[in-house]
């Protein structure tokens, strides 16, 4: 398969591991015959395999590791996936349905949306305390269904802007498109630079103090 699996965000780190491996392999050959007594005693009661992961976990020192998310390995966030009935060409659509279903207050905390390669879908990150908040508020519809991703499939190229950050301007209009200020900001050179100063539409004081120039900040 081309995905990650989802033990991968929580493997701890292999460096610490690799350090505990040769702390093993250097152990004397000399000093284990008085050990066996106690590792055949502790095979009676664990598998072998279960036992030399605990000594690993003890002599690395990573006796808890985190939940991390399988989209961005942050701690304490859980990655879902949204699927769709049909490709979009942006996430405005699974921006919304998370905000009509579950309120803006929980599409706010949303992070990293993410389109699928087929743009049938969505990856996002969630603060794992929501889970419970999930599970008893979403609903599947007949077109989008949201669950925890087992799986991290191929992702689109497409890389958010501005407007979809942690949920912000999906659906709400082109106040903050990509040249940072949308059709309200045209001195980013919404129109390209030609000839008209600092792009955009000229502001000419010959229009008079509240005139033209003075009023044009938005439609």
């Amino acid at each position: 398969s081309s995905g990650i699996n989802a033990e991968w965000p929580l493997r701890p780190g292999e460096s610490a591991v690799r350090d505990a491996t040769r702390c093993i392999d250097n152990v004397p050959p000399k000093v284990l015959p008085s050990f066996r007594k106690y590792a055949k005693e502790m095979l009676e009661t664990r598998p072998a395999e279960e036992l030399l992961a605990a000594a690993l976990s003890h002599i690395s020192g990573l006796t808890e590791i985190k939940k991390r998310s399988l989209l961005s390995s942050m701690e304490d966030f859980t990655a879902y996936q949204m699927s769709n009935t049909y490709a979009v060409r942006a996430p405005y659509h699974f921006w919304n349905a998370l905000e009509n279903c579950l309120g803006a207050s929980f599409r706010a905390e949303v992070k990293f949306m993410k389109l699928t390669k087929d743009k049938t879908g969505c990856v996002i990150d969630v603060p794992c305390r929501y889970e419970e908040f999930i599970q008893d508020q979403w609903v599947d519809t007949d077109e989008v269904q949201l669950f925890k991703m087992t799986e991290l499939p191929e992702l689109d190229d497409y890389e958010p802007r501005g407007q979809y950050g942690n949920g912000g301007g999906g659906g709400r209009g082109y106040g903050n498109n990509r040249n940072g200020g949308g059709y309200n900001n045209r001195s980013n050179n919404s129109w390209g630079n030609k000839g008209q100063g600092n792009g955009g539409f000229k502001r000419r004081n010959d229009f008079g103090n509240g005139g033209y120039g003075a009023k044009r900040t938005k439609f």
